[in-house]
């Protein structure tokens, strides 16, 4: 089952992706409730399961047969790699980490709290105003990962729509 050229599709909109994500953040919410209660919002393995757990999510919904988070497919998106095939497991962490580079700077404790957010907040609108910017709606970490954000989903793409 191939799915047609990227090119072909139509891609996801800036307020849907957004959205979709805003929808994953609160689906997270809970989990990462609970290990900030576990083991305290600051602490070193509330702050590692926090990224281990958005990691396991995004990678594994990406890479599913759905090709989307739970948000994405609420909201009618997919994720694809340019040429329409789904992503694997290691691609779609590759994407995840691409896409939360602009929060390294928050996460590491030698920057002061106002630096760390300060750099965070350029390198978000570093990173994503291509989202905005470009025809087909690619932020850098799809850009450097050769991603797409679709309508639809890739059942309807394998059809032809």
């Amino acid at each position: 089952m191939t799915a047609p050229a990227a090119t072909n599709s139509r891609f996801a909109s800036s307020f849907q992706r957004a959205g979709a994500f805003v929808l994953d953040l609160i689906a997270l919410s809970f989990p990462e409730f609970l290990l900030m209660l576990a083991f305290g919002p600051e602490s070193g393995v509330a702050v590692l399961g926090r990224f281990l757990l958005y990691a396991a999510y995004f990678t594994l919904f990406e890479a599913s047969s759905w090709q989307a988070t739970p948000g994405k497919r609420v909201l009618g998106i997919y994720v694809a790699r340019r040429g329409g095939s789904p992503l694997t497991r290691p691609q779609a962490l590759e994407r995840f980490l691409f896409f939360m580079a602009f929060t390294f700077p928050a996460q590491l404790s030698m920057l002061s709290t106002n630096t760390a957010a300060f750099l965070t907040l350029w390198l978000l609108l570093i990173w994503l105003v291509p989202i905005l910017a470009t025809r087909e709606r690619t932020g850098l970490h799809d850009m450097v990962c050769g991603t797409r954000v679709l309508t639809g989903t890739p059942e309807e793409a394998a059809r032809g729509r």
